[in-house]
């Protein structure tokens, strides 16, 4: 009999079916979600390494880490995970994009509860002060002790929240890491790891040669081969020259990368050339 790891009463399907246009242009929104992910993610990081020496945490930090319906941030995220991984709840096979649906949600709306209170702590805090200070103020306010307590739990709630993001950006990194089994066919996705390694060192501590050797069992050679070819279909010449020579520089005997050099060497010297002749 299989192991349950999670006891989640089954789902039904969601009514809604899929946006045509959102599927022919999925690998585009899955690049997406792990671009604004690791925005998210660092962004949070500065913020959970200052915590503890300053105290606390400015709303303008908290307020871009959310971000808004009409701006980037987790709101984004959260947006861009339901309209890819919402349909058809926990099924099998679908585990990993259930759980990562369900994290970025919940990340986004723990830090939406951090957000409001920072805000009343910022903003009302000072005019507390200021109450204690009017003349016959219990008259105006009632009893300042409630004043006080709500404000003192809206301070003990802060700590929490920030370990319960930093739990969930946890949790939600390794799904995501997960996915990526799924994504080998992505070549919007491997360029944007080709083009930004320090990511996958920052989130997974990981070089892009590990990830693609993980990905391809040809080897990660192969996955380099895949990001050339992509940007060489798109007339990307010089970024394709510098993707087949990390391949060959992992194998020295990788046919494809040695011709597709030579083929990319004799493109970017004719456009040199060329520009030469019109200059």
């Amino acid at each position: 009999m299989k192991k349950q790891f999670y006891n989640i009463p089954e789902q039904p399907d969601d009514p809604v079916p899929l946006n045509p246009w959102f599927c022919r242009r999925q690998d585009f929104f899955v690049k997406n979600v792990f671009r604004e992910f690791f925005k998210s993610y660092r962004g949070f990081t500065v913020i959970y390494e200052q915590y503890p020496d300053c105290g606390q945490i400015t709303f303008a930090d908290i307020e871009q880490l959310v971000g808004a319906e009409s701006n980037k941030g987790l709101w984004l995220l959260k947006n861009q995970c339901h309209q890819l991984w919402r349909h058809g709840g926990l099924q099998p096979g679908r585990e990993n994009s259930f759980f990562l649906d369900w994290l970025i949600g919940s990340l986004f709306h723990e830090a939406m509860k951090l957000k409001e209170n920072i805000y009343i702590i910022s903003r009302y805090v000072p005019i507390a002060h200021e109450i204690d200070d009017l003349p016959g103020r219990e008259e105006v306010t009632g009893n300042p002790a409630e004043w006080q307590r709500f404000l003192s739990s809206a301070r003990r709630e802060i700590p929490k929240q920030v370990e319960n993001l930093a739990f969930l950006f946890g949790r939600a990194a390794y799904f995501l890491r997960r996915e990526l089994i799924n994504q080998g066919e992505n070549m919007l996705l491997l360029r944007y790891f080709f083009e930004n390694p320090d990511m996958l060192k920052e989130l997974w501590s990981e070089s892009l040669e590990e990830i693609f050797t993980d990905l391809f069992p040809a080897g990660p050679e192969y996955g380099y081969c895949l990001v050339g070819k992509s940007y060489l279909d798109g007339h990307w010449h010089e970024q394709a020259l510098a993707a087949y020579s990390a391949a060959l520089k992992l194998n020295k005997k990788c046919d494809d990368a040695l011709r597709r050099i030579s083929q990319l060497r004799v493109i970017l010297r004719n456009n040199a050339e060329m520009m030469l002749s019109v200059s």
